[in-house]
């Protein structure tokens, strides 16, 4: 069946099929401000970009991952605040479909048991790796930017693909770095890491995919409450979950500064606390999503994201989309931790550059 009949027979059935807004009309002051934070980075990324080349021209690119799970459904899961609402229901995805993870989430899903067929990080900085230090990577694969630091690939114990952020207005990410590494493959820049794993499901051809724990806020809105952190630590019963997002995520995105600068958003009645970077993000994901009529559907109760599309609940989205064991063949991804190029690994050299380890 068509692209086009498909979403009209899943706007049939009460599927929150987003199409664009009137209300996200882009914001040149943002545009402006979001140039200086990117000129800010340039340098420090096309540093890195030069230092990863030898580990990069030895590694698969995401162009060859592109139409590689056709029609297989995906759930992106994000760190935001509902995803404590979901995490049991994201075991029935498991072989019937693909789990998407960014980096931040990863562990706080093996504590429970969940293992993601994918994890994707994009921020460069050096200490990023921390998010998943002292966790067994190992046959998990990672999608990773290109510009990302080299301590966050090496640090990574399973197969390292990357992927070229493509910002087509920046001379650097739009013209030098897809020459410098044509055979990895471009993702638009859409902010967070959490759109760009949706970016990159729709590239493998996955439909529907489904958003977890994409709230783009903090903790929902409570009087008097004062820790109104993204993501935080978490007991069940009785049992405290170790997940280290206070210790190491928030002060990693310097969450308690951002807080600082934080507003409260009311939507159906409830509020929520969020800030300009998170809505900036929300616009970019739904542009993306209107542009390319992809199939994404809001599985992340709460949040600022049901402004523009309505939530769906995520165990039933599952039980209805991932009803079988993926077939033998239908998609390469759970089978990357053993066909991936495996590169020699690196040291890195005092003045930053590299020397071989072996």
């Amino acid at each position: 069946m068509p692209l086009d009949s498909q979403i009209e027979e899943m706007k049939k059935e009460g599927w929150p099929i987003y199409k664009g807004s009137p209300k996200l009309e882009t914001n040149k002051s943002d545009d402006h401000s979001k140039k200086n934070v990117f000129e800010h980075w340039i340098l420090r990324w096309s540093k890195y970009a030069t230092m990863n080349y030898p580990y990069i021209m030895q590694s698969w690119g995401v162009k060859a991952l592109e139409k590689t799970a056709i029609n297989v459904p995906a759930v992106i899961v994000g760190i935001g605040p509902s995803l404590e609402l979901n995490i049991e229901h994201l075991k029935m995805v498991q072989g019937r479909g693909l789990l998407f993870a960014v980096d931040a989430v990863v562990r706080r899903l093996i504590k429970e048991g969940i293992t993601p067929d994918l994890v994707v990080s994009l921020d460069a900085k050096k200490t990023q790796y921390s998010v998943w230090e002292g966790i067994d990577t190992s046959g998990i694969p990672l999608l990773i930017s290109t510009f990302t630091h080299p301590e966050n690939y090496l640090s990574w114990k399973g197969p390292v693909i990357f992927f070229n952020a493509y910002q087509d207005d920046n001379f650097y990410t739009g013209n030098i770095i897809p020459y410098l590494y044509p055979h990895v493959g471009c993702i638009d820049a859409a902010g967070t890491v959490g759109n760009m794993a949706v970016l990159i499901a729709d590239g493998m051809g996955c439909e529907p995919i489904l958003m977890a724990g994409m709230d783009y806020c903090y903790q929902p809105y409570k009087e008097g409450e004062t820790d109104q952190y993204r993501c935080r630590d978490f007991k069940i019963g009785d049992t405290s979950i170790d997940t280290g997002w206070k210790e190491i995520v928030n002060p990693l995105y310097k969450l308690e500064e951002r807080l600082a600068s934080s507003s409260i958003e009311e939507i159906k009645g409830n509020k929520y606390r969020t800030d300009e970077p998170l809505k900036d993000y929300r616009k970019a994901i739904l542009q993306h999503i209107g542009t390319k009529n992809m199939v994404v559907v809001n599985c992340s109760p709460g949040g600022i994201l049901q402004e523009f599309m309505p939530t769906q609940k995520l165990d039933y989205m599952i039980m209805k989309n991932f009803i079988s064991d993926l077939a033998k063949g239908r998609t390469i991804i759970p089978h990357l931790k053993d066909v991936a190029p495996k590169p020699k690994r690196w040291n890195l050299g005092e003045q930053g550059l590299f020397q071989s380890a072996y």
